[in-house]
């Protein structure tokens, strides 16, 4: 099989900042009352998925609505957290400076587009995916795990489903990767427990496990000849 093109998760698949944006959920959380809501609990159950979803999760179990100014204090505080907690995951320029002169990359990512947009660039990260090459939730109508978002980035960078790879640290994005047709790479590398959530991502349909970034290249080596320099 070869491909065309690669999706890339960001939080917590090219950026360490899984960390960042659930410690900043948690604290915010703590100050409407729910300190239940931990941040070893977040890490294992928010990793990939939207304030949106989140928060209607927590209003069922509690019955606490997030008030309308949560969305902007998270982003703001995630914001300012990026200069001393936010970082590259390792390897993955490196290996990004080999793939991208043969297979076209972008991100999809069901963050905060903003938030998405200054972690790609704090980390670094610009020269590898411009603006246009970073699709967010906030430009389709249903966010991952449906597979509206990837196959947009699809379309928009001229692939085939079929012919598309995606990398995933999540188990809501792997499931938006296989309900769109696509090949997924479940990423392990930011997780202390690397078994257990190669597992989950198993689980939810991963075709192959990578515990570095840098290991996404053997799963390239047959996929010469690609797309003209």
């Amino acid at each position: 099989m070869s491909y065309d093109l690669i999706i890339f998760d960001c939080d917590g698949t090219l950026v360490d900042s899984e960390y960042l944006n659930n410690k900043v959920t948690t604290d915010l959380l703590a100050e409407l009352g729910l300190p239940q809501y931990d941040l070893d609990y977040a890490l294992k159950h928010f990793a990939g998925r939207t304030l949106t979803d989140i928060g209607q999760d927590i209003h069922a179990e509690t019955g606490v609505r997030l008030p309308p100014e949560f969305m902007d204090n998270y982003v703001r505080g995630v914001k300012a957290g990026m200069p001393s907690l936010l970082k590259a995951i390792e390897g993955v320029a490196a290996t990004l400076e080999k793939i991208e002169p043969h297979i076209k990359i972008c991100v999809g990512s069901n963050g905060e587009r903003s938030n998405v947009l200054d972690s790609i660039h704090h980390a670094g990260l610009g020269r590898f995916f411009p603006d246009d090459h970073v699709f967010t939730k906030s430009m389709v109508r249903h966010p991952k795990p449906a597979p509206d978002l990837f196959l947009l980035a699809a379309e928009r960078m001229g692939a085939q489903p079929a012919h598309t790879l995606v990398v995933e640290d999540s188990a809501t994005g792997t499931k938006a990767g296989i309900a769109a047709g696509m090949t997924v790479v479940g990423l392990t590398a930011t997780f202390h427990d690397r078994e257990g959530q190669a597992a989950l991502l198993r689980e939810a349909g991963a075709h192959h496990i990578a515990g570095r970034f840098h290991d996404i290249l053997a799963f390239l080596d047959r996929a010469m000849p690609r797309r003209e320099a």
